[in-house]
């Protein structure tokens, strides 16, 4: 089996408080993960250190069979990890199909191609009419499909997904969750969701309880 990647007895902490105690864990290609827990036990400390926002206060991180041990190795590492969170971040000056563009152009694709590429992961998410509309004239939930194009639009080995669907219904939540990890399969990448909701547990391959 191959792992994406590996905690070995992570650690951190600040102010001199434990958010996160010796957490071990493998994340394997094509597996979906969800990781619930009470207000405050540290899952989004957990996604931060996963996508190399935040640097353990003691133990490994392996990504792709590499320990991550400078930051340089962070800066490569967050290349191939999508980012999905609450909030969409999506930028309100720029149509759809831009938004989902820009982590390709910011990377030396072409201008052409990043648009070319962005539309095939719009029309992925049902999103092929909205293409040129800006993000501001967006539902709610049509945001958070345009910022899942985002995160998947690099094939990333990695989606770490943090608190995803808070801000949506139901119906639309599940649609969301399962087309994120339908599609995370299809480009074997490995998927953690940080979320406080357990009504959509039964979706995915496993779930780590954080105490």
């Amino acid at each position: 089996m191959k792992y994406v990647m590996e905690l070995k007895n992570v650690s951190f902490g600040y102010n001199g408080e434990i958010c996160i105690r010796n957490f071990t864990e493998l994340f394997s290609a094509e597996e979906s993960v969800i990781v619930t827990g009470i207000s405050g036990c540290g899952k989004s400390t957990l996604l931060h250190l996963m996508a190399q926002l935040l640097t353990p206060t003691s133990g490994e991180i392996v990504f792709l069979g590499n320990r991550i041990q400078s930051k340089i190795d962070q800066e490569n590492v967050r290349r191939d990890i999508g980012l999905i969170l609450q909030f969409h971040s999506l930028l309100s000056e720029f149509s759809a199909v831009e938004n989902v563009a820009l982590p390709l152009i910011g990377k030396g694709v072409s201008i052409q191609n990043a648009l070319q590429i962005a539309r095939k992961w719009l029309k992925n998410v049902g999103l092929e009419k909205k293409e040129n509309s800006n993000v501001l004239e967006l539902s709610g939930g049509e945001q958070q499909r345009v910022s899942v194009a985002r995160a998947f639009v690099q094939n990333p080995k990695l989606i770490l997904a943090d608190e995803a669907t808070g801000n949506l219904d139901e119906d639309t939540a599940l649609n969301i969750v399962q087309l994120c990890i339908r599609y995370a399969k299809e480009i074997q990448a490995a998927m953690v969701w940080v979320s406080h909701d357990l009504s959509h547990k039964m979706q995915f391959d496993k779930h780590i309880i954080l105490k």
